[in-house]
Order: C-alpha cells, then structure tokens, then sequence
C-alpha cells in the first residue's frame, strides 16, 4: 500500500480528522495551514457561527494562493523576457559571425 493510500488523523482546532490520498507529512503540513487560518478567522470572527469562520478561513487560505499563483507568474513572465533577450542575443551575435566570413576554425 503506498504513503499515499493511507489515512492519517489530523487535528484541526481541537478536532480529529481522517485524511487519505496524502502523504501523512504533507495532510499534517496541510492541516497545520488550515488550523493557523481558522485561528485567524475565529479572531477575526469572533462569535459568528463556526460555519462563517471557516468560509471566513478559506477566503484567507484562498487570497493567499491567489497572492502565490500571481507572483509565480509574474516570475515566470520575466524569466520568459530573460531568456528571449539572451537568444536574441546569441543569434545576434551568430549573424554578425556569418557575415564577417567562413569560420576560421571551421575545416572543410
């Protein structure tokens, strides 16, 4: 049976919860995301209805992937700029190769 396939128990304030389909370190790492968020909320919220501090504590862990798949993109997009100016710079610099004749270093 793979790590995966197994079901591990995680605490998220104060509760038990059966997770399977992950690994027991990252459905505990998970569970430890989710336990800081409701904190969070049920600070923010304090005395609304349990259900209202977790829609509370998703809105939080979903800004936080927005805030994640936005930087990650914006990382992306200049990485992507980076590497078409450095083959632009290369093949500047082959035609400016080819036009100052053969290759030396080329036989023939």
């Amino acid at each position: 049976m793979s790590a995966a396939s197994r079901s591990v128990t995680v605490r998220i304030r104060g509760r038990s919860y059966s997770i399977a389909g992950l690994s027991p370190d990252r459905a505990r790492s998970l569970a430890e995301k989710v336990d800081e968020a409701m904190a969070a909320a049920i600070a923010t919220a304090e005395g609304a209805p349990p259900y209202d501090q977790a829609v509370l504590a998703a809105l939080l862990i979903a800004d936080e992937l927005a805030e994640e798949r936005e930087s990650h993109a914006g990382l992306l997009s200049h990485v992507e700029s980076s590497v078409s100016r450095v083959i632009e710079g290369v093949d500047s610099g082959m035609a400016e190769s080819e036009s100052d004749g053969p290759d030396p270093v080329r036989r023939e």
